[in-house]
């Protein structure tokens, strides 16, 4: 009896070893087999086989650490995008191309997930943005233009750990190094952010930049997207700016493309900071440092959009245009009663001019967009965005416009009126701009 019961145990751990044997063999054959569609259902259209990494990676040169260069006159920015937005998921790279030669070269993308698995898909061009110009214009030539990369293939509904690319079709050789995924999940959707959109490389004094971050928070943006052409940017530029990254106000971006193309890429930094707010940002301002977007009758962003859901359905809309107002000195400027400035400060642009012009050319507007709903963008409109919304809304005059302040003499006329609608921020602003100026 003793025989029969250890023959017994016996026969019942084989028998369990040999069940969790093909239970663990059927869920590896999910993950690194063309059965991974049963375990993903995300996966439309054929499977896709899934490759183990290999242990002898080969990297190509790269540009500098910020950027990817697959070939000659092409530069691809060293993060991707995990873009969830359709019914099926992909990843979103922003790039530049010198546009004389349309070819754009054919790259696979090897797209990583946890427990060394990964994709090997193709990644075309989705979205261009900006137009070839050889011939120079403030010194710049427009020869790079904006191409947004998208992949083509199916891939799964959570976002990778990293992505690589290569000319390679199985992604087994000539790899670039490892561009990182942007998160795409915070811990709280923000309501309006801005971004300034181009980088900045020929800015000398800090304040000029701080005074754009104060007005901005005082208006209601939750965070605010700055990039910089750093070559070009000295820490003393940088340093003041400490308090608002700290506070999570402000996020500063080296950008360093490292090619002498028009404003150093503009069209690629206004795309970048689209995605860069994807799941993080419901509407984004997208202008220059010398331009703000000011409410007429309300004190912020959050009013201003009141008041035009009052009249109009926004969320049928991608983008809201607002029209372009110049500013001008008059020789009087706003004065804020029982305030000191310490010798540091100068009083801000928009406290200086208070004569109001509204253009008689037919200036480009300028944007709030939804990221969650646009594709691509460039200066002055969106230019893709989803199915299921109208491209823009024109918003009143009355309700909010652009304040522009160019160059002293810019497109100033007889029609020129007097306002002094930003004192209302006068204070507040000087509190938050004397706060870094004067601190030392």
């Amino acid at each position: 009896h003793l025989g029969m019961k250890m023959s017994y145990r016996l026969c019942r751990c084989w028998c369990f070893m040999i069940c969790w044997s093909l239970v663990v063999g059927f869920l590896y054959a999910n993950l690194t087999s063309s059965w991974s569609f049963l375990l993903y259902p995300s996966l439309i259209g054929d499977p896709v086989e899934f490759i183990e990494l290999p242990t002898n990676k080969v990297n190509t040169s790269k540009k500098t650490d910020l950027w990817v260069q697959p070939q000659r006159n092409t530069l691809v920015r060293n993060y991707a995008f995990y873009d969830d937005r359709d019914d099926r998921p992909s990843i979103v790279l922003n790039s530049m191309k010198d546009d004389h030669n349309r070819l754009y070269p054919q790259l696979q993308l090897k797209i990583v997930y946890n427990f060394s698995i990964y994709l090997c898909v193709p990644v075309r061009v989705w979205k261009r943005s900006g137009d070839y110009d050889p011939h120079k214009h403030n010194g710049q030539s427009h020869e790079y233009v904006t191409y947004l990369l998208r992949t083509t293939g199916p891939i799964h509904s959570v976002s990778p750990v990293y992505v690589s690319l290569t000319t390679d079709t199985n992604c087994l050789r000539g790899l670039s190094e490892n561009i990182p995924v942007l998160p795409h999940q915070y811990k709280k959707m923000l309501r309006f952010g801005v971004c300034l959109h181009q980088p900045l490389f020929n800015i000398t004094d800090p304040q000029v930049l701080i005074d754009w971050i104060a007005i901005h928070i005082s208006l209601g943006a939750e965070i605010v997207f700055v990039y910089l052409e750093k070559k070009f940017i000295s820490e003393d530029i940088t340093n003041p700016l400490n308090s608002f990254v700290k506070s999570g106000v402000l996020e500063l971006i080296d950008w360093s493309i490292g090619i002498d193309t028009f404003l150093y890429g503009q069209t690629a930094v206004i795309n970048d900071c689209i995605y860069r707010s994807l799941h993080r940002v419901e509407y984004l301002a997208m202008y220059d440092i010398d331009e703000i977007l000011v409410p007429r009758k309300h004190m912020t962003w959050s009013g201003m959009i009141q008041e035009i859901k009052e009249t109009t359905d926004i969320n049928q809309y991608a983008s809201l245009s607002f029209s372009n107002y110049y500013w001008h000195e008059n020789g009087v400027a706003i004065k804020i009663d029982n305030f000191t400035m310490c010798d540091k400060m100068k009083l801000p642009i928009y406290l200086k001019r208070t004569e109001e012009t509204k253009t008689i050319i037919d200036t480009p507007t300028k944007l709030i967009v939804r990221p969650s709903v646009v594709h691509s963008c460039s200066v002055h409109y969106i230019l893709n965005w989803s199915d299921n919304v109208f491209k823009q809304h024109s918003v009143s005059d009355k309700i909010a416009t652009i304040h522009h302040y160019r160059r002293q003499r810019a497109y100033r006329s007889k029609s020129s009126t007097r306002n002094t609608n930003m004192e209302r921020y006068g204070r507040q602003c000087l509190k938050e701009i004397k706060k870094i100026m004067c601190s030392n």
